[in-house]
């Protein structure tokens, strides 16, 4: 069985010890574009690879502060998803996953915090370039520093259909918005492949699907942040993949794949 359009693609998982936003920024710039496929437009401004639509992301980092990174990202028509925040301390472990259509930045402090952005996958819907919503992005705080629903959660924004902003964690409730932990694993109490669905709204606010996120699953909330799942999904190809921030209003949990 072939692998999953969203699990079949490149992937980096990456460390390091960084002691401001600064050297956060020189480490995700060493992540995305010197030992990834993404280019520089112009300084702290990185562009993802065009997809088979031209399709892509574009993130505008800044340092408003030694103890505060933002990252703002865009479509490919230029329009601003959202800007988002996460705050530092002296030093901690950053965690950056990343590749062709999607970043993420984990800083691991005593309530670690998560900033970042994944393209949609629409199959078995063909991929189209027109539309507004296929840019994810979350990120614990806004730009004031304000926790969203919750310093240990992820609120999720994208724009939708008629071209508004849709967040705070109702985009991601589109698959197993109300699932008890035990619906997160199978007869033999392991963890399943669950990709991460997201859903938008038309111009009438009904509820539309609008893809899969790449390299990345859902699980419950049992896992804590750090903790790795190995997990099939193919039948045959297993992944590790490490749980970050919970879904805003959920018992629901984000893991990149690292291996």
């Amino acid at each position: 069985m072939a692998l999953p359009i969203i699990f079949n693609e490149a992937f980096r998982y990456t460390t390091s010890t960084c002691t401001n936003s600064t050297a956060i920024c020189t480490f995700l710039e060493d992540e995305l574009v010197t030992n990834g496929d993404w280019t520089k437009s112009t300084t702290l401004t990185y562009l993802s690879p065009a997809d088979a639509a031209g399709r892509f992301v574009k993130i505008v980092a800044s340092t408003p502060a030694a103890t505060k990174l933002d990252l703002a990202f865009y479509d490919l028509f230029g329009n601003g998803i959202q800007t988002r925040e996460i705050q530092l301390d002296a030093s901690q472990e950053v965690r950056i996953y990343s590749g062709p259509h999607h970043c993420a930045v984990d800083a691991i402090r005593a309530t670690p915090e998560s900033v970042g952005v994944a393209l949609t996958d629409p199959s078995p819907d063909t991929i189209y370039q027109a539309v507004n919503n296929y840019v994810y992005a979350w990120g614990h705080r806004n730009t004031s520093g304000t926790v969203g629903t919750g310093s240990a959660t992820l609120d999720f924004y994208s724009r939708t259909m008629a071209g508004t902003i849709s967040g705070g964690g109702a985009v991601l409730s589109f698959n197993f918005s109300n699932a008890s932990s035990g619906e997160f694993k199978n007869v033999n109490g392991d963890y399943i492949c669950i990709p991460v669905e997201v859903g938008t709204q038309d111009s009438t606010n009904a509820s539309r699907y609008a893809g899969m996120l790449y390299q990345c699953i859902l699980t419950d909330d049992t896992p804590a942040i750090g903790d790795e799942l190995v997990i099939s999904m193919d039948g045959s190809t297993t992944g590790t993949f490490k749980c970050c921030g919970k879904v805003a209003n959920a018992n629901r949990r984000i893991a990149w794949r690292i291996a």
